[in-house]
């Protein structure tokens, strides 16, 4: 907790480790608005990941004709303010988080609030302005646009196709490494797909789906109590899905399928389209009180633009997080370069994290073998080890999964 005191010394010993240590006093002079971003760990060790410049950019932004001066405090020290009052966080044991304001006024009090994060708000009702940070307005606007999917029931051959797209993620096995889309052919009246663990020679259930006679899914559980899933149609259009504690609603705006739910303090809403043959989809994550705007997320697939083959990007919060390159499908070796990427403070770039690399290889008619690169930059040479090998049967489905973890067997029902 922040201690607000009035002190006259300017200099404090604190004693870390059996050795003294000086804490930094800071001087603030009076005349203007001043806003201090304080994030500090226990014994200055290092500076926590808060995202201390975007909220920073974002003060220094939202009130730049008030002329307020932002700073950020993130090493213990001691404030003291030309009105006599001071801050202490000179105490090395204890993590400080807080925002404080200061008129600039030598009779005003400094102000205080336990966050820093979505301080807009507080700093404009202390200054008495009205301004919403930008976090909130890219709400409102994300809200509306949601709003305006969700009231629309434009349902066409368009709406089937995305649809119908989404659906086939269901019928292969193989959605247990949900990359293995290689292998989607020709798929035969499948009335349930179950997938086993084989342990000590015994099969456990590992993964069950069912499907009606017009192949959509209409139940799927994962082997776990809370892991089912209900699929709800209304003229041969999902329009439900239903889980242990909440529901999905799905509807649809002529090309766009949009699921929505309610997730407790965030509302998710996912839209799905086709494009070039490829399922996209754009994922909004908004919470429900806009004081905690900046924890918003929207994550939106593209596909890249110079034209690569299978090539797609991920973003989140308009920065890039993934990009996936894979070659043509059906092509074999086929080759899949997943790039991940840190994101980085806002107009910064994102930091490269890691790219793996797999390939499929096909060996004979019904086997195919997955291979993992050790390479974890685009610089390095590739040196792939096996993975897992799959056998598939007389209507090209995936029967038996054998890896170092062990094997999964699949067994199908189809309708006649």
């Amino acid at each position: 907790m922040m201690k607000k005191i009035i002190i006259s010394i300017f200099l404090f010993f604190i004693f870390f480790n059996g050795f003294a240590q000086v804490a930094d006093t800071i001087k603030i002079k009076a005349g203007k608005p001043y806003a201090f971003l304080i994030s500090i760990p226990e014994y200055s060790i290092q500076v926590v990941g808060d995202n201390l410049e975007d909220e920073k950019n974002e003060l220094k932004n939202n009130f730049k004709n008030q002329k307020l001066e932002v700073i950020l405090i993130q090493k213990h020290c001691f404030l003291k303010f030309e009105s006599g009052q001071g801050l202490d966080m000179t105490n090395t044991v204890n993590p400080y988080t807080s925002t404080a304001y200061w008129s600039g006024k030598v009779y005003d009090e400094i102000e205080l609030l336990d966050r820093i994060t979505n301080t807009t708000a507080f700093i404009a009702e202390k200054m008495g302005v009205d301004v919403k940070s930008t976090y909130v307005i890219k709400a409102i606007a994300s809200n509306e646009e949601i709003n305006k999917l969700l009231s629309s029931n434009n349902i066409n051959k368009n709406s089937r196709v995305t649809l119908n797209k989404y659906l086939q993620m269901f019928h292969n096995a193989a959605l247990t490494i949900n990359e293995e889309f290689w292998l989607m052919q020709e798929i035969p009246k499948i009335k349930n797909i179950k997938i086993f663990f084989v342990e000590n020679d015994k099969n456990k259930i590992y993964k069950n789906y069912e499907f009606n006679s017009l192949g959509q899914i209409t139940y799927e559980n994962e082997g776990k109590s809370n892991g089912w899933r209900k699929y709800i149609y209304e003229n041969d259009m999902l329009k439900k899905i239903e889980k242990r504690d909440r529901e999905i609603l799905v509807n649809y705006d002529d090309n766009k399928m949009i699921l929505s739910e309610n997730i407790g303090d965030a509302n998710e809403t996912t839209v799905f389209w086709v494009e070039n043959n490829i399922l996209l989809s754009k994922r909004y994550i908004l919470m429900k009180d806009n004081a905690y705007a900046s924890q918003n997320t929207i994550i939106e697939e593209k596909i890249e633009a110079n034209g690569v083959v299978n090539g797609i990007i991920k973003y989140s919060n308009g920065q890039i997080i993934e990009k996936n390159y894979s070659t043509p499908y059906g092509s074999f070796p086929y080759v899949h370069t997943y790039t991940s990427y840190q994101s980085a403070a806002a107009n910064q770039k994102p930091e490269f994290m890691e790219q793996k690399r797999y390939k499929i290889e096909k060996k004979g008619t019904s086997v195919f073998e997955k291979y993992y690169s050790d390479a974890q930059k685009s610089n390095e040479k590739d040196n792939y080890k096996l993975n897992k090998t799959f056998y598939l049967n007389e209507n090209n489905l995936i029967y038996k999964i054998s890896s170092k973890k062990g094997i999964l067997k699949i067994e199908y029902t189809f309708y006649p």
